[in-house]
């Protein structure tokens, strides 16, 4: 329902704001692109406009290959993002607050890649929900990434793991 045609997607969602970063993800996106056919999904609402972001996409040859939701997702329509999603990448650069999103990936058995900020590390337990990277990192973003598309069972694993401890299971 989204359009998507590559094989594997990566979404980032939620509210886009400058310490989420994003702009650390396009880059990964490059390295990512180069190896695998995968899309980037970006949804959520831009605070400080999608210019600057898409203006970047475009420079690194990768707007092709991204799908742009600039605008507030409500809740009836946010399962068909997740259910298009192979993994949710929370690139944060610093962590400000409360986050919903590493849960709805649980709730959507969708394995979640974080960087080691504020409380991400202890939603996304390395090794068993997700991978956890350092942030303001690319490189290690993709790489990352990479693991993951290349090994489908353990994306699948992360994914059902992830749903099993949101039920508390």
């Amino acid at each position: 329902r989204l359009g998507i045609k590559e094989k594997y997607v990566l979404l980032f969602f939620g509210y886009v704001r400058p310490y989420k970063g994003l702009g650390d993800l396009i880059a990964a996106f490059k390295m990512v692109a180069e190896k695998f056919d995968a899309a980037l999904v970006i949804a959520g609402e831009f605070f400080t406009g999608v210019e600057p972001y898409r203006d970047q996409l475009e420079r690194q040859g990768l707007l092709q290959r991204t799908y742009l939701f600039s605008q507030y997702i409500d809740a009836e329509r946010v399962p068909i993002f997740f259910s298009a999603a192979d993994l949710l990448v929370q690139p944060y650069i610093r962590f400000s607050g409360q986050s919903g999103v590493t849960q709805t990936a649980y709730l959507h058995s969708v394995p979640v890649l974080a960087t080691a900020v504020g409380g991400l590390p202890e939603l996304v337990i390395d090794g068993k929900t997700g991978i956890i990277v350092e942030p303001k990192q690319p490189e290690a973003l993709a790489s990352a990434i990479g693991a993951l598309l290349a090994d489908d069972e353990k994306r699948r694993q992360y994914g059902l793991n992830g749903k099993r401890l949101l039920e508390g299971s």
